[in-house]
């Protein structure tokens, strides 16, 4: 389900993940945990999944407001 794979994502930065490769393999080593929260009942979504959801995301979307002003 998209809304799993974007939470996992979301997670996975917050974690450190850097890049697709570090989201997916977020998603495998964390996967019987993540699955308390989440169906992923094909499994963590694998590298290409991230690679085409990050491409279709608007970054600027997940900026916080500026603090000054």
């Amino acid at each position: 389900m998209l809304s799993d794979g974007i939470a996992v994502l979301v997670l996975a930065v917050i974690a450190g993940a850097q890049d697709a490769e570090d989201v997916a393999d977020f998603g495998k080593a964390n996967l019987a945990w993540l699955r308390q929260f989440f169906s992923l009942a094909a499994g963590a979504p694998a590298r290409d999944f991230y690679l085409r959801l990050m491409a279709v995301l608007k970054p600027n979307a997940f900026e916080l407001p500026s603090a000054s002003g």
